[in-house]
């Protein structure tokens, strides 16, 4: 195919775009094909319960909102968190809010770590917050995760309370939700958040210093993932278990604020 494209790039350079774009549809869907064969042959071995991570033993549905599922089933699923998440949810108020919570990972992840906890799940897809509802139904904590739409400043502080936790993914918004100016109670909050910086937006070098006072700020950048580090991909070829932990996009950074006096430290 590369000689064809060069061919086809020299000779007929106007059909060149037509035959690249159809080439790399594709591809794009054969991948899409094996990433659910994959997750289905992973969901039905290990009988739809996450693998390993935080979350370990939850049942999952066979599908993600927005994401990739197979590091979700592993249990590898933004793995840099891991230890604030299984942390901060143990030293946090009974109060959880997840903005941006998709199918419910983290929102139904959370309520499942701490029976005590009101999980107030946000998110402006339709179809995210059904299978969020889904999801904590068929883990039987669907009276404590609370799903509703678009979370604005003054929703955020209607829910929130001193030491409650806060896990925040919303592609930018960020900047504009997270105002300690306008919700005072997040001076007092857990938060972790992902920093969606975009060209003439920096979010962490806007977002952070507003809460510089009132929090330990860490900063946590994706790593990579060894595949062979999770037995329960021992069935699947190298290059299917590369695959499987793969969450699919690029370079990320998330914060962990944690209010000061609190005795805890990221790691």
């Amino acid at each position: 195919m590369r000689f064809l494209g060069s061919w086809l790039e020299k000779w007929f350079p106007a059909g060149y775009p037509v035959v690249r774009n159809a080439w790399r549809g594709y591809r794009t869907t054969l991948s899409s094909r094996k990433l659910a064969r994959l997750g289905h042959r992973l969901g039905a071995r290990h009988s739809w319960r996450i693998c390993g991570g935080p979350f370990a033993g939850m049942h999952y549905l066979q599908r993600a909102c927005s994401s990739a599922l197979l590091p979700k089933l592993v249990g590898c699923y933004e793995a840099e968190l891991h230890s604030s998440i299984l942390q901060l949810s143990r030293q946090c108020s009974s109060i959880m809010v997840d903005v941006g919570c998709a199918e419910g990972y983290y929102a139904v992840g959370l309520a499942l770590l701490r029976q005590d906890a009101n999980v107030f799940a946000f998110d402006t897809d339709p179809v995210a917050r059904e299978l969020c509802s889904t999801l904590a139904r068929m883990n039987r904590v669907e009276h404590r995760v609370h799903v509703t739409d678009a979370c604005s400043p003054d929703r955020l502080r209607e829910v929130l309370q001193a030491q409650a936790l806060v896990v925040c993914d919303v592609e930018g918004y960020e900047l504009d939700l997270l105002r300690p100016d306008i919700v005072p109670q997040l001076r007092d909050c857990y938060i972790v958040v992902e920093l969606h910086d975009a060209p003439g937006r920096d979010v962490a070098a806007n977002l952070l210093p507003r809460f510089s006072s009132s929090h330990q700020i860490t900063v946590i950048e994706r790593a990579s993932r060894n595949p062979d580090a999770y037995a329960s991909l021992c069935f699947l070829a190298p290059s299917d278990r590369k695959l499987a932990v793969d969450e699919l996009r690029g370079p990320q950074r998330w914060a962990v604020l944690v209010p000061n006096g609190c005795d805890y430290q990221v790691r």
